[in-house]
């Protein structure tokens, strides 16, 4: 699964940017960080499903032994001879890593070398992402592999059992891949979990929602090489703002009703959307819902959301039961809960009436910690990031929006544990918005003037400082990371105008940012 960190598609044509000239000044230092250390290999996120077929003979001539340890990749170009080392992964499940060989080919394909920057086929295709994960998904190819077979699921490595199992792995699902004989990665690790936005990439598109004043959630997706749909009415009737997620090949959409339950519209690929699902509770706040891979239940989907009397509630789905009911957290927090997963664990944090962030912190075979009260005297709603760093881990780091408008943070090390609060400074209002790029960590908010400001880490230079993005919008900002094959990894910022209009603006890394341009539509949130 990816990272939480998302955004909506740009094309660039004759030098422009959806239409709109490329400006020259971007706030991202010229330099592409991610080349920096060009001999670290190269890590995707992909979708896995167990090879089995014990008693068989591989690619390679290896004949499959009960609890095999090997991995099967779909490109001949990564096979290593029967026996030989010379080209393994190391793949990351729910409870462990393992490194395995490259014994056999498939899934689905066999000239889809996905992870390497000159594809031997489907060259269209970004970097890192399979071609039967865009075809099932997306429609990519017609929904068929290379030989037009259907797509049946999104796999992108094959396991045998004994690394399958071993990784923590107990049905098919989302894995990290890391390709040990490439070069050009960046030490970045993927997202393990995927906390729900208002933008989302799915397959290969960028997919934008919103509310209407009639309740209704609206869709608009971009698709390479088609550009935008349009705004689409996806029906219902919320209140507050509209979430997705992916989950699995599935998009989901979730919102909150008048009458305080959380609602879900889900979208399979080869069925399309499903009506509307009344999944009970009685939240006061907007759902946050996260993708948790656990080793014990497998991927789950968790929503949580604040009731009237400041506790949180959450409902749990998992794969082979189904939705479990609804469960108090207790707590006493006020506006919108943030999700991470944090290695196994499951943290939530909310500002309380005094302005402190309080956690709550599940670990597997431990349950909850209970609330802890971080500190800090915040007026807006934290926001919880996983960034991965390399030199000091993965680091979780919290940020919050004070009364005064500057933006403070608060770092957990995974050796050094909590550092204190300190200020980035700025004048923002509304929640801020955090994405990893690359290896920067990058913090956007709006100002009182409805422009949108940026504040970029980039490790061994500090902070930047804010600088004015431009813009008029009156929501706040959503900054996402978008995938492209095209232009590489951008940086997309969306926003709503005080007439209901959707904003955006794109960084490219050769380009820089590009200029505001409107994708219509009329909303409220």
């Amino acid at each position: 699964m990816r990272r939480t960190l998302l955004a909506a598609a740009a094309a660039l044509l004759a030098g422009t940017l959806h239409g709109m000239p490329a400006t020259a000044a971007p706030a991202v230092p010229d330099t592409d960080v991610r080349a920096a250390a060009v001999s670290t290999p190269l890590t995707y996120r992909v979708f896995a499903t167990r090879e089995g077929l014990v008693g068989g003979t591989t690619a390679n001539g290896h004949v499959i032994k009960p609890n095999d340890h090997f991995v099967a990749l779909p490109s001949r170009s990564a096979l290593s001879p029967a026996g030989s080392t010379a080209k393994s992964v190391k793949v990351c499940g729910p409870s462990s890593c393992e490194t395995a060989p490259v014994w056999d080919v498939g899934p689905h394909n066999t000239k889809d070398n996905y992870w390497d920057a000159n594809r031997e086929m489907f060259k269209d295709l970004p970097q890192g992402r399979p071609e039967a994960q865009a075809a099932y998904q997306s429609g990519y190819n017609g929904g068929r592999d290379e030989f037009g077979r259907t797509v049946p699921n999104p796999a992108g490595i094959d396991l045998a059992d004994g690394t399958f199992y071993g990784i923590g792995l107990r049905d098919n699902g989302w894995v990290t891949v890391t390709f040990l004989w490439t070069t050009g990665g960046t030490g970045e690790t993927p997202a393990v979990s995927l906390q729900s936005s208002p933008t989302v990439q799915y397959g290969i598109q960028m997919q934008v929602y919103g509310r209407a004043a009639n309740g209704h959630a609206y869709g608009n997706v971009y698709t390479p090489g088609k550009s935008w749909t349009g705004w689409q009415d996806l029906g219902g009737n919320l209140t507050g703002r509209p979430t997705a997620v992916e989950y699995g090949s599935q998009l989901q959409v979730f919102g909150r009703g008048p009458d305080g339950a959380t609602y879900q519209r889900v979208y399979t690929p080869g069925t399309g959307w499903s009506g509307w699902t009344n999944l009970g509770g009685n939240l006061a706040g907007d759902p946050a819902v996260i993708v948790y891979d656990t080793e014990q239940y497998g991927t789950q989907l968790q929503i949580y959301g604040r009731a009237a009397n400041g506790q949180v509630w959450s409902r749990v789905y998992a794969p082979k039961s189904g939705w479990g009911g609804w469960y108090s957290l207790g707590g006493n927090v006020t506006g919108a809960v943030s999700l991470v997963q944090y290695g196994t664990q499951l943290q939530v944090f909310g500002r309380g009436a005094d302005g402190g962030t309080y956690g709550n912190v599940y670990t597997p075979g431990k349950s909850w910690t209970g609330w802890t009260n971080l500190g800090g005297n915040i007026a807006g709603d934290p926001v919880a990031v996983l960034y991965n760093t390399a030199d000091y881990g993965n680091q979780l780091q919290i940020f919050g929006r004070t009364s005064g408008g500057a933006v403070w943070s608060r770092v957990y090390g995974p050796k050094s544990g909590w550092g204190g609060w300190y200020s980035l400074g700025g004048n923002v209002t509304g929640a801020v918005s955090l994405v990893q790029y690359g290896t920067q960590l990058q913090v956007f908010g709006r100002g009182t003037n409805g422009a949108t400001y940026q504040n970029v880490y980039t490790p061994g230079k500090s902070w930047t400082g804010w600088q004015n993005l431009g813009g008029t919008i009156a929501g706040d900002p959503v900054a996402v990371e978008y995938d492209t094959a095209q232009y590489g990894k951008q940086l997309e910022i969306y926003g709503r105008g005080a007439a209901g209009v959707t904003w955006s603006r794109v960084y490219t890394p050769k380009q820089g940012w590009s200029d505001w341009y409107s994708l219509g539509g009329n909303l409220t949130l």
